[in-house]
């Protein structure tokens, strides 16, 4: 509770404080309520001169004496009903703050997280299930903002129980602590019961989890499902999951049910008790004992509400903290970026690898790449090629900047690619992977997604020279036509043509196409080898490739092999190689 009270006002600061303000009021106000009984109940002939009751009269005689208000009973109902109104005013404003609290800190903690996570470097969010964020983002973050809610309550309930105690107290000292010690007494033999109810929420963020692993594993794979009709098995699997959520939840509604059930029996018991010893034993007076019935009734509904507000908190309490253990993980794995520099770099001469390793597990396993050295000369197309797993995107992925050699360093016109010019290299790089995203919107919003401020020239030029313009004026409504999700109304080689008008639509130094065409027919790939060669001698081109048709112009070929340079040269010299590697590779 200390943890989830720390990060309320952390987020929430004045308005919690004002909260707490707001039911401290609230609880006074229902306090002096229940004392303005005691005139009310000699209106209707019972009195008491005695101990605290003859006080309580005293006062409020000199308070009217005072304030030159008649001793009357129209006087004593206005001012009840004052008191009263006052109280619901004060709970509605707290209504409505603690509203205003729980969804700041909804929103706050999934900016939070959702600026941590992308802030995080891309090896560290590849070792992680994109569900399990999403899963955090949206369900666990909604958990704590109705914990937030839950705790003000817990206080509410708290601040009113102790004014109730205190009024008790200075009626029947004696009643009042027996009342207490049987109410201390149930919860401890409830405690296990109550306790339980963490165990049950850590139960219910795992399998949150999952059943969001399962959904976006089913989406992102439902042609595949219907082709092989595997539909009735991620049905069946996505059933147990909500089955096993349905009998968590149950478990955790019968366990506070069954506590908040004691808890009913025993406060009559102890009421029962009470009106027992009052009358047969201690002999309190009929207001008195009327004033107690009244506090009591009212204070054991209270004692309640505390536990049922902390074993719901309890309940929440790992939601909270799976949260801050993902977000300490990104925090932990932030990139390092120096300085704010959004101007693009340009390449005047090279880039260089100098004596590069890496591998994706720092300690752990082979490396990936090994003592990898060689240049890419500015305004060449280099061809990067090689058997799956040599190593090839991994290359692609450290020209990107988006991993970092573990050994060894990469040159920009003779400058480390460091912390301070890597946000200005990933301006001047764009890339085209095997299989690329589209948004669910149309022509232009896609090739707007990461430059929306070109206009409507650059847009077709980009679309010229990706070889796109022609079918994008075929569509429907052209630049304004709907692609469904994923692109899902082009075919493979119009997604491909979107996406490479998209990246030169960056106006990139440096054009990474990986395995670009790799899943694309022969006319398809004709089109994107025509695009690419428009270009040629206008930047800097890098082609992943293991189709070597889509290599014969460049400028140069690295052959990589298990994360090492054999061979590197241009097309003729390496395919009139003896034994070359190239020529290996063309056999295949």
């Amino acid at each position: 509770m200390k943890l989830f009270l720390q990060t309320i006002l952390e987020i929430a600061g004045r308005k919690a404080i004002f909260a707490l303000l707001l039911i401290l009021f609230q609880s006074l106000l229902g306090g002096i309520g229940v004392l303005m009984i005691v005139p009310l109940l000699g209106f209707v002939g019972i009195t008491s001169d005695s101990g605290m009751t003859g006080h309580i009269n005293t006062f409020l005689s000199v308070a009217f004496d005072i304030l030159r208000l008649p001793k009357n009973l129209v006087t004593i109902l206005l001012i009840y009903i004052l008191l009263v109104s006052c109280r619901e005013i004060l709970m509605r404003t707290q209504k409505f703050l603690n509203a205003s609290i729980q969804y700041n800190i909804v929103q706050t903690l999934r900016n939070r997280l959702y600026v941590a996570i992308c802030h995080a470097e891309w090896i560290f969010l590849t070792r992680t299930r994109s569900s399990d964020y999403a899963h955090t983002l949206t369900i666990d973050v909604n958990r704590l903002g109705n914990g937030a809610n839950t705790l003000i309550q817990f206080f509410s309930s708290s601040i009113m129980l102790g004014i109730y105690v205190i009024i008790a107290l200075s009626l029947s000292f004696t009643m009042t602590i027996i009342t207490l010690f049987c109410s201390l007494l149930l919860l401890f033999i409830l405690k296990n019961k109550i306790m339980a109810s963490r165990q049950t929420g850590k139960v219910e963020t795992g399998l949150g989890r999952r059943l969001h692993s399962i959904i976006m594993e089913h989406l992102s794979s439902m042609k595949l499902a219907k082709i092989f009709c595997a539909e009735e098995r991620s049905i069946d699997r996505f059933k147990r999951i909500t089955a096993m959520i349905t009998g968590n939840v149950t478990k955790f509604v019968y366990e506070s049910a069954t506590t908040k059930m004691w808890f009913g029996i025993i406060s009559v018991v102890i009421m029962s008790f009470f009106i027992y010893i009052s009358i047969e034993v201690v002999s309190i007076s009929t207001v008195t004992l009327l004033l107690l019935l009244f506090i009591f009734t009212r204070m054991m509904p209270q004692i309640s509400s505390v536990q049922q507000n902390f074993q719901q908190l309890l309940h929440v309490q790992p939601a909270l903290t799976s949260f801050l253990e993902i977000e300490k993980a990104c925090k932990d794995a932030a990139e390092n970026i120096v300085g704010n520099n959004v101007s693009s770099l340009r390449i005047n001469n090279s880039i260089c690898f100098k004596n590069v390793f890496f591998r994706y597990r720092k300690g752990e396993g082979p490396d990936v790449l090994k003592s990898l050295s060689f240049s890419i000369p500015a305004c060449w197309t280099t061809a990067i090629v090689g058997t799956s797993g040599s190593g090839k995107s991994t290359i692609a992925d450290l020209l990107m900047g988006v991993l970092y050699p573990d050994c060894g360093e990469i040159l920009i016109d003779g400058k480390p690619l460091a912390s301070d010019l890597l946000m200005s290299w990933r301006m001047a790089v764009a890339y085209v992977p095997q299989e690329n995203y589209l948004l669910n919107d149309t022509v232009r919003e896609n090739l707007l997604w990461f430059n929306p401020g070109v206009n409507e020239e650059d847009i077709l030029a980009a679309l010229t020279h990706a070889t796109a313009r022609d079918f994008v004026e075929r569509l429907p409504q052209g630049l304004d036509t709907l692609l469904g999700d994923r692109g899902v109304r082009l075919s493979g080689g119009e997604r491909q043509r979107i996406a490479l008008a998209r990246a030169l639509l960056m106006k990139p130094q440096l054009l990474i196409l990986d395995e670009a065409t790799s899943s694309l027919d022969t006319e398809n790939e004709r089109r994107i080898q025509e695009s690419i060669e428009k270009l040629h001698g206008n930047l800097t081109i890098v082609i992943i490739a293991h189709r070597l048709s889509t290599i014969r112009n460049a400028d140069q070929i690295i052959v990589v092999d298990n994360g090492k340079i054999v061979e590197t040269g241009t097309w003729d010299e390496l395919i009139s190689r003896e034994n070359g590697r190239l020529l290996e590779l063309s056999r295949i």
